[in-house]
């Protein structure tokens, strides 16, 4: 499984793309509703941040989702500066992350039979991914964005997908 990063840019229902908000803004409403447009991920403070999921690659195209439900692709150029194709081991490595806590805690091994590692209940912590084994990642406590991490060291592993399912959220700004 792969994933398609576009940075710096948005798709326009004609396919094209353009680099200006107010475009995309001005669009948006009718074509999200049109077309069932949700990017898995859109981040505009990061210069325009969209990942979709990526299908097939054939030559110079790229056949991706543009919906979260799987059920709409549509195909772009992938000989283009505008976007990044990187394997999901190579995304997630080193990605800052976010996850629900209570429906995937994080476990001492990569087992759903390990013991639960304890947090707080409070706590808003923010993740590094360190290493991955198949459906699961080792995560530790990493500062971000003014959040840090508690003196005990929090370290583990969660389920980052199950099946075609994808349990984490990335975290790319503040």
């Amino acid at each position: 499984m792969t994933c398609w990063i576009m940075e710096h840019g948005f798709m326009m229902p004609n396919g094209r793309f353009t680099t200006t908000l107010s475009d995309y803004e001005r669009l948006k409403g009718e074509y999200l509703k049109r077309y069932n447009f949700s990017p898995r991920l859109f981040y505009p403070q990061t210069g325009f941040l969209f990942q979709f999921e990526l299908k097939t690659l054939k030559g110079n195209k790229a056949e991706v989702f543009i919906n979260t439900d799987k059920t709409v692709t549509k195909y772009m150029k992938a000989d283009t500066s505008l976007f990044n194709i990187q394997s999901w081991r190579h995304h997630i490595l080193g990605a800052i992350i976010d996850f629900n806590h209570r429906k995937n805690p994080i476990r001492e091994h990569p087992s759903d039979a390990a013991e639960v590692v304890d947090l707080e209940e409070n706590d808003d912590l923010a993740f590094s991914v360190i290493r991955i084994k198949d459906e699961w990642i080792q995560i530790e406590c990493t500062s971000f964005c003014g959040v840090s991490c508690p003196d005990k060291a929090i370290r583990g592993w969660v389920k980052w997908k199950s099946k075609s399912n994808v349990l984490i959220r990335f975290i790319y700004s503040c």
